[in-house]
């Protein structure tokens, strides 16, 4: 049984922040939450790969009538999509029509990709600074 000093401990070195080098500052500002919500539910993934092949506008009547989904919840896919930047919603009339933000999501991936590889992904300048605090 663990005593409540250990506990503490443990909860304390938890909730302690490892001071990140400056080549890694630039992660936690791109790992966006609502990016990762929007695209961790399968639904979401096969609405807006859908949009990125038609490369066009869809309603949100259209949307749920290809997925065979209600419509309230074709919506509330759509605006956790559009929360995330991931989609553009265009009103027309009564209707509002979504669009893929192709460029918005491309360019998050890509740095994201790249301020990865930069904090330590492969870069010797890492692998250097490990084995001299060892």
């Amino acid at each position: 049984m663990q005593t409540k000093s250990t506990s503490r401990t443990v909860i304390h070195k938890i909730s302690e922040k490892p001071n990140p080098r400056a080549c890694c500052a630039e992660i936690s500002a791109l790992f966006d939450p609502n990016l990762f919500k929007a695209l961790s539910d399968p639904n979401r993934i096969a609405i807006l790969a859908t949009l990125s092949i038609c490369s066009c506008e869809q309603s949100v009547s259209r949307i749920a009538e290809l997925f065979d989904l209600n419509f309230s919840v074709v919506s509330r896919h759509l605006k956790i999509l559009r929360d995330a930047q991931v989609l553009n919603a265009r009103k027309n009339g009564k209707e509002v029509l979504y669009m893929v933000n192709a460029t918005k999501l491309a360019d998050v991936l890509k740095r994201m990709a790249v301020a990865l590889e930069n904090c330590c992904g492969g870069n010797d300048a890492c692998a250097t600074e490990k084995e001299g605090a060892q």
